[in-house]
């Protein structure tokens, strides 16, 4: 895809008494936002492509959408209401810096995605949410209950996804829902 010129001076925006600030994103021949990952889906870059397109949304182009093509998948993100967006990535990251939540953000996204592939997954869902929160046989992955700082703050505690996805859902979920994962001509890289 073919690139369109980049926009040099900063996103600056103020939601409430928070001045948020970031380097314009690439656009891409459409002029849709656009994030690339050399690595798998994970959480980190599908939050980071939600935020960048709600500040820009709210700052610059409330129409705009944005793409994030990781290896393993193409995604749109929307961000339809780019100030509720900013105001709950705010709450639950004052929340989270202050308090020790139980937020497994590697799980739920793994949970989420399965559901999406169907009605009746949802035991499914949540097998592979714990295999990834918890591990498996395989080894293949670090279990993200094996990551230093859960380590740290959970110790041997065992950890049941099923008792900790409502409140994974209520942090994660908007962000979910502001996504079109695979699947979709847009999400496949169509013209809109």
């Amino acid at each position: 895809a073919q690139l369109a010129p980049r926009r040099s001076e900063p996103v600056v925006a103020r939601v409430g008494a928070l001045r948020l600030r970031m380097s314009p994103p690439a656009l891409d021949s459409h002029g849709r936002l656009l994030f690339v990952s050399a690595y798998p889906l994970g959480p980190h870059s599908l939050i980071d492509a939600w935020l960048r397109t709600a500040l820009w949304r709210f700052a610059v182009d409330s129409a705009a959408t944005g793409r994030l093509i990781t290896p393993d998948q193409a995604i749109v993100v929307n961000c339809d209401y780019a100030l509720r967006a900013l105001e709950h990535a705010i709450e639950w990251s004052r929340r989270i810096s202050t308090q020790p939540l139980a937020l497994f953000p590697r799980s739920w996204l793994c949970h989420a995605h399965e559901l999406m592939r169907g009605k009746g997954r949802e035991r499914v869902a949540l097998e592979r949410a714990q295999a990834v929160l918890a591990g498996d046989d395989s080894g293949f992955r670090t279990p993200e209950l094996a990551q230093p700082a859960m380590r740290a703050l959970y110790r041997d505690a065992g950890i049941d996804f099923e008792r900790v996805l409502p409140l994974c859902d209520r942090v994660y979920r908007p962000i979910f829902d502001d996504t079109s994962l695979a699947g979709s001509a847009e999400a496949e890289g169509a013209a809109p």
